[in-house]
């Protein structure tokens, strides 16, 4: 009984290989008002050009991989943004002899847009948030914190659509549960190269599903053609 399974599921698995093959949608695809999706090297990018109004800090609000699940649905993925950052971020803990009575914890990014807050938690439950700019980005602990989090967030919110939608993140905050502080430590530094000023305006896609039939992609209620 074994082999006739075996063969009708190697015979399966061999025709959705061939269609995902054979069926080549690379290619510009454009709605009524010009926004773009385009397909490459097995990626699904979303393309809002800033030429004539900016909206947002980047043309491209999402990249995303893809891959069939149907002959006429594809599935598309982005990275988290906990993949984005984390690789990169860096949190260094040292002594300053110029500091006194406190613990400061200074955060560099490379953001320079609208307001952000960054805010740190201690041990007791206790926030401390500040606006966060370049060369004046420090927060102030109380000198015997042992362990600390941290959160990120835009002041004002982001949306997608004129309806108010909005499809990425509203905050970051590490998958941690808290970071211990060494002793002797009064100097904080967290550097995160990653966040920038497009990091909370692009779209973060889990398990989307996408139609692609007929020189057409439809995707979020809208339709994209082929040119």
């Amino acid at each position: 009984m074994k082999q006739p399974f075996f063969l009708f599921y190697f015979l399966l698995c061999w025709n959705i290989n061939l269609l995902a093959q054979e069926k080549n949608i690379d290619g510009s695809y454009y709605d009524e008002v010009g926004f773009e999706i385009k397909i490459t090297d097995n990626h699904f990018y979303y393309i809002v050009e800033q030429k004539h109004m900016r909206l947002w800090y980047t043309d491209t609000l999402a990249i995303c991989t893809y891959e069939w699940v149907d002959k006429n649905f594809i599935k598309i993925n982005s990275k988290s943004p906990t993949e984005i950052l984390l690789p990169e971020m860096k949190i260094t803990q040292s002594f300053d002899s110029t500091l006194h009575d406190s613990i400061t914890v200074v955060f560099q990014m490379p953001y320079n847009g609208n307001r952000l807050i960054t805010e740190v938690t201690d041990d007791r439950y206790k926030s401390y948030k500040s606006e966060y700019r370049k060369g004046n980005s420090s927060i102030k602990l109380p000198k015997n914190t042992k362990k600390f989090n941290f959160l990120i967030y835009p002041q004002e919110a982001y949306w997608h659509t004129v309806d108010g939608r909005f499809f990425g993140i509203t905050y970051y905050n590490p998958p941690f549960i808290d970071f211990e502080i060494k002793e002797d430590t009064n100097l904080i530094t967290i550097n995160i190269p990653a966040l920038d000023n497009s990091f909370f305006e692009r779209y973060y896609v889990v398990d989307e599903f996408v139609q692609v039939k007929n020189n057409h992609i439809y995707w979020k209620g809208k339709d994209f053609k082929k040119r």
